[in-house]
């Protein structure tokens, strides 16, 4: 297990605003004890298995992934929202906030394979120790919204997030590695591979791809 001390919030949002934005830092503060009170296993994901990748962008969404029934998260935190478009649970500060934001809760069941055998830990919004999904699941996770529906945003976000670690050459399952290959449209027998991992954008990956079948 490794350890990251960066916090996402003291280290690149507060920095970034140049303001400190307290309402955000204790409504995350907030959804981790009430988590911890509810004895709910969770792990942070979505932009959190990014940070230690690729540069950090102004988000407003932040992802956790819970292990727990309908029932009991709800019990645990009667504030959220379900959304049935993103199958997840969400809540969202008002949009006349100082800095507007949603926090989204992904649900699943004991018996998933989301949930990892082992898991770093790492520091958000002042608050240390917090298991961080690892990429391979996080991937999965992907893949089966990839397999549902995914706004347009999202999904051009998701496709940048797999270019950027598959260009890092971040060491990943098979599984993982197949899943982004197939949605980035690159493949070994073509050289796009070897053209996306020299310095070109996967936008001219394939731009060239067409052009060379053309």
């Amino acid at each position: 297990m490794s350890i990251n001390t960066s916090d996402v919030y003291d280290d690149f949002i507060a920095v970034m605003e140049g303001k400190a934005l307290p309402n955000l830092k204790s409504t995350f503060q907030n959804v981790i004890t009430s988590l911890k009170a509810a004895r709910l296993p969770f792990w942070l994901c979505g932009e959190f298995c990014y940070f230690d990748y690729i540069e950090p962008r102004m988000s407003s969404e932040f992802d956790l992934l819970v292990c727990s029934s309908e029932e009991s998260l709800i019990h645990a935190m009667p504030w959220l929202t379900y959304d049935e478009q993103l199958d997840c649970y969400s809540h969202s500060s008002h949009y006349d906030s100082q800095w507007p934001y949603t926090f989204r809760i992904f649900r699943c069941d004991a018996d998933s394979e989301l949930i990892p055998e082992k898991a770093d830990v790492t520091t958000a919004f002042g608050l240390s120790g917090l298991p961080l999904l690892p990429i391979d699941n996080w991937v999965l996770h992907e893949k089966m919204r990839l397999d549902t529906n995914l706004t347009g945003s999202e999904h051009s976000l998701l496709r940048a997030y797999f270019g950027a670690i598959f260009e890092k050459g971040i060491t990943l399952s098979e599984s993982s590695t197949k899943t982004i290959m197939d949605e980035l449209n690159l493949s070994y027998e073509d050289d796009s591979i070897a053209q996306f991992r020299s310095g070109l954008s996967w936008a001219e990956v394939q731009a060239l791809k067409l052009k060379n079948r053309g």
